[in-house]
């Protein structure tokens, strides 16, 4: 452009803005944009076309050559437009900041990085980073949650943005649909990922609330205590007998070694030599040895061969899952065969952990010790002599428990075996 040396009256003098109302005015052109001037503060000027107005501040930031235009924002009353004064004084704002030496079109790149680090693009750095710290079955609770529908109101929100009364009616929701233990676990895992959001990456900055702030448990936790008995006990093996395999093989398995859901679907053929179970990866992290019994063994002679290692995959890749919607299964087989017999059973609801529960009660009131039973669960061991000074691995005591536990199935599902 030409700078022209201009008398009054030469040509039309160029328009400038001077108020909102006249802004509001302005008429877009059909085709292309205008470029106005504001008429208080050099260099800010609005640029109005069919797709909006905006702000712009031509200046010459420190590392430019020429002067550049740098976008202020756009113009308006919402939560980001500016109005005139704001403009303004934004615009005295950034020459302040070219004068200090400083990039003020630094704050728009935060501005949008903020918007960016949407809950679920952050969930997925967190898991990546404080997953890696956790172990395997937390980190797959940790993904539950943090990736679950429960949450899906929040994944597209910007952390920074997510508010204490969102959080708080996700919780309540879970806790409305009887699911009291889940609300408290995913109240948990939030506060865990927005304080790593605060104190580890920086998104949350220091002056902003923490959106799990005070809010409390739905309800106190009570221990878990369910043991079932002989007759449910008996049911549950027979509904697991009608599901067949995979499912119905797993349950059966889980009654038989009392080891946890998890560990049982992970079974390998591999690590099974002498009809000695070796786990090298379980939640306890410890590697652990589990003599078979006979009634273990038979099922798993059972199982279909889908992968080459693994007893329990139906896609040929990875173990099984899907264990909410078996278990569902399960119990809907269950309530058939208690109304068909009129059997008066399971008066409260149970769950797949109790078969590990009910497994070392009754063991326990077959005559076998209590830390033969631990041993069994892979317990962590308590006091110094048991931790540091006794080496011993029980396996002879393991087996022998393994055989009175066998015995005592066998004796109770003599009627029911397929």
């Amino acid at each position: 452009r030409i700078a022209l040396k201009c008398y009054p009256g030469c040509y039309p003098e160029e328009p400038m803005i001077t108020t909102d109302v006249a802004i509001k005015k302005l008429k877009a052109p059909e085709g292309g944009r205008l470029e106005i001037r504001d008429k208080v503060i050099p260099g800010l000027y609005l640029r109005v076309s069919k797709t909006g107005r905006t702000w712009y501040l031509r200046g010459r930031p420190q590392g430019e050559k020429n002067p550049v235009a740098m976008k202020i924002g756009p113009y308006g009353d919402g939560t980001d437009a500016l109005s005139l004064k704001e403009a303004r004084l934004k615009a005295i704002d950034w020459k302040d900041a070219i004068k200090a030496g400083d990039d003020p079109r630094e704050e728009g790149k935060q501005k949008k990085q903020r918007a960016d680090d949407t809950f679920g693009s952050v969930v997925d750095r967190f898991l990546k980073s404080h997953g890696r710290k956790l172990k395997p079955n937390t980190q797959k609770q940790y993904e539950s949650i943090l990736q679950g529908g429960d949450v899906k109101p929040l994944v597209k929100k910007p952390v920074n943005k997510i508010t204490k009364r969102q959080v708080a009616e996700i919780i309540e929701n879970i806790a409305d649909s009887g699911r009291l233990i889940q609300a408290n676990r995913t109240l948990a895992i939030l506060k865990k990922f927005f304080n790593w959001c605060a104190d580890d990456a920086d998104i949350i900055k220091e002056n902003e609330p923490i959106p799990t702030d005070r809010i409390k448990p739905v309800a106190k936790e009570k221990a878990r205590g369910k043991v079932l008995s002989p007759d449910e006990l008996k049911v549950v093996w027979r509904a697991a007998v009608k599901e067949g395999w995979p499912f119905g093989h797993h349950t059966r398995l889980l009654i038989t070694t009392a080891q946890r859901q998890s560990e049982v679907a992970s079974i390998g053929r591999k690590s099974i030599a002498d009809d000695i179970w070796k786990q090298d990866e379980n939640k306890a992290d410890r590697p652990h040895e589990l003599p078979l019994n006979q009634l273990s063994l038979d099922i798993l002679s059972d199982c279909e061969v889908m992968h080459p290692d693994l007893y329990f995959s139906t896609n040929g890749e990875t173990p099984i899952s899907g264990f909410s919607k078996a278990k569902r299964r399960l119990d809907q087989t269950i309530k058939k065969i208690c109304e068909e017999e009129e059997l008066d059973l399971f008066s409260e609801p149970w769950r797949t952990h109790d078969l590990r529960r009910t497994a070392t009660t009754m063991m326990r009131k077959l005559g076998v010790p209590q830390d033969v039973c631990s041993r069994i669960l892979n317990h962590a061991q308590k006091g110094v002599t048991a931790k540091v000074y006794d080496t011993h691995d029980m396996l002879h005591e393991k087996v022998e428990a393994m055989n009175v536990w066998n015995d005592y199935l066998q004796e109770l599902f003599r009627d029911e075996q397929d």
